[in-house]
């Protein structure tokens, strides 16, 4: 917990893939190649949410769940791109070129590449409500990351919606994280237990209501010489219970000060 971390590590980032194969001596190649995708992907500012790569008769299925960061989004339209299909025309166009070139060392005949996009699924109503509460937090946590806010926002909304899971939720608070000085640890967890607050309440109880949640870090917190860890719990939740729709996630965030480890358990309404 209190190593230092490389540089280099603060670059990358990693998501959950989820892989199916026949054949087993493929598993190796087809898990190194989603992830050298989801990578790809992610240099391209684009946010990998859900990956599954299926192999059957000679054929190869990939299925991405994206979503475009406001970054990619500006860089489209300056190239006249003024929708989300011809981004999607256009990234299906790169990919086809790397299969292409990549098929021979799989043996594969056909493959199938689908894309789709989450950014049109996310509710304005519940972005605009979001905004008006997490608005004073802009100068603090968000400080010449105004972008970044908005795409959290966007993300978030879409967990309440229950469009993304929570691998893709934790992660991007893992970024927000890794970034904050020392002296802004305190005023990071107030942020997350405001954001907790208003998911937990009756504000977003017409779709897919969440019941509670509880976030717990564990590291170097406000640069200590001891690791020390922060819990922070909202609403009802169970550990207990298999009947109950529980999710789980764990991750690390790579610091300056260390490496954090980050859990969070979401409880929905069954």
């Amino acid at each position: 917990m209190g190593q230092k971390s490389n540089l280099l590590t603060l670059r990358f980032n990693y998501n959950i893939n989820t892989i199916t194969t026949h054949n087993s001596k493929l598993f190796v190649s087809l898990n190194s190649l989603l992830r050298f995708l989801e990578r790809l992907f992610f240099y391209k500012n684009v946010i990998v949410c859900n990956s599954s790569l299926y192999f059957e008769n000679n054929i190869l299925y990939i299925f991405f769940n994206i979503f475009y960061n406001i970054v990619k989004i500006s860089f489209y339209k300056n190239k006249l791109f003024n929708s989300y299909y011809s981004f999607s025309q256009k990234l299906k166009n790169d990919f086809i070129r790397l299969f292409k070139n990549s098929m021979k060392f799989f043996r594969v005949n056909t493959f199938l590449l689908s894309f789709k996009v989450l950014n049109q699924e996310a509710s304005k109503n519940f972005l605009g409500s979001l905004f008006k509460e997490l608005r004073k937090f802009i100068t603090i946590i968000f400080s010449r990351r105004f972008r970044l806010m908005i795409d959290f926002l966007k993300i978030t909304t879409l967990f309440i919606q229950d469009k993304i899971s929570i691998n893709t939720f934790l992660l991007f608070i893992s970024n927000i994280f890794k970034f904050l000085s020392k002296r802004k640890h305190n005023k990071f967890f107030l942020f997350l237990k405001h954001l907790f607050n208003c998911i937990v309440s009756n504000m977003f109880s017409l779709i897919n209501p969440i019941l509670g949640i509880k976030f717990f870090i564990g590291g170097r917190i406000r640069g200590k010489d001891r690791g020390s860890t922060k819990l922070i719990q909202l609403g009802k939740i169970s550990t207990q219970s298999i009947s109950k729709n529980i999710a789980f996630f764990s991750c690390p965030s790579y610091t300056l000060y260390g490496v954090f480890g980050l859990k969070m358990w979401v409880l929905r309404k069954n």
